[in-house]
Parts: C-alpha cells; sequence; structure tokens
C-alpha cells in the first residue's frame, strides 16, 4: 500500500462521518444543542478530510519517499460499514442511540485507525495523524457533554 492511498481512506472516511454528522444534525433539528453539536463535529470531520487532502498534496510534491505505516486499511473499511449499518437500521434514531454510536464510532477511529498509524508513522504524517486523534478525543468529550445533558433530561421526566 502506498502513503497515498492510505491518505486517500483515512479522507474518504472522514468525509463519510461528517455527512454522518450532519444527518445527525438534520435529524435533532428541534433540539438546538443536539443538532449544534452534530453540526459543529460535521464541520470538524470535513476539515480533518481537507488537512489529510493538503498532506496528500504536500507527499506527492516530496522529494523522496515517505515510509507508510504499517496499517490494515480493512478498519477504515469497517468503520464506513458501521456507520452505514447504523443509518440502515436506525432512520430516526433517538438522541441516545445516536450519542452511543457517535461516541463509539470516535473511540474506533482513535483506537483502531489513528493509534495504529502513529506507531508506525514519521514526520509530517504524524503531526497529521496526532492532530486527528487529539480532535478524536475533543469530539467524544463534546458528545460527553451532550450525553449528560440527556441522562438529566431523562432522568427529570
Amino acid at each position: 500500500m502506498t502513503i497515498l492511498k492510505l491518505l486517500d481512506a483515512l479522507q474518504q472516511l472522514e468525509l463519510q462521518v461528517a455527512e454522518f454528522y450532519r444527518w445527525l444534525a438534520d435529524e435533532f433539528a428541534d433540539d438546538r444543542q443536539a443538532s449544534g453539536v452534530f453540526f459543529r463535529l460535521g464541520l470538524q470531520e470535513e476539515t480533518h478530510a481537507n488537512l489529510i487532502a493538503f498532506q496528500r498534496r504536500m507527499i506527492r510534491h516530496a522529494s523522496g519517499p515517505v515510509p507508510v505505516p504499517d496499517i490494515d486499511v480493512r478498519a477504515v473499511a469497517e468503520v464506513s460499514q458501521q456507520l452505514r449499518e447504523f443509518r440502515a437500521r436506525n432512520p430516526h434514531p433517538t438522541l441516545e442511540d445516536a450519542l452511543s454510536f457517535a461516541a463509539s464510532l470516535e473511540d474506533t477511529a482513535a483506537e483502531r485507525i489513528h493509534t495504529r498509524i502513529l506507531t508506525g508513522a514519521e514526520s509530517p504524517l504524524k503531526a497529521l495523524v496526532s492532530s486527528l486523534a487529539a480532535d478524536d478525543l475533543r469530539h467524544r468529550e463534546l458528545l460527553g457533554t451532550l450525553h449528560a445533558r440527556f441522562a438529566r433530561q431523562s432522568a427529570a421526566c
């Protein structure tokens, strides 16, 4: 596998996740906070895709070969499949289901994809993936905050 193919797979995944979050933002349009969180996450995932595209351009113009981390892109394909399956099973998910799946999605990306790339990556790819991994943690925290609000509201009812 070439580094460009790896980056292409990651970019496509980021775009799929961005679209997933935009869909959730629309699904929860009646809940301004939930919709806003999902919309913000979607924008950040699009930014990730743009960062990866920029990195791809940098590598194409690099003077020498860039080492390819030892990563199985099947993990990327599995996350894509999970996204499709969630949407097929949940055409109108509950907020709890959406939050739970989104948190799982962020954990899966962080653990199974970004961490593996970081283990074998050299600069400048390491800086890119470190940034993506840090954002995954922030996304998880944001989803946790929204989930806590949801839990408090559910308990009050």
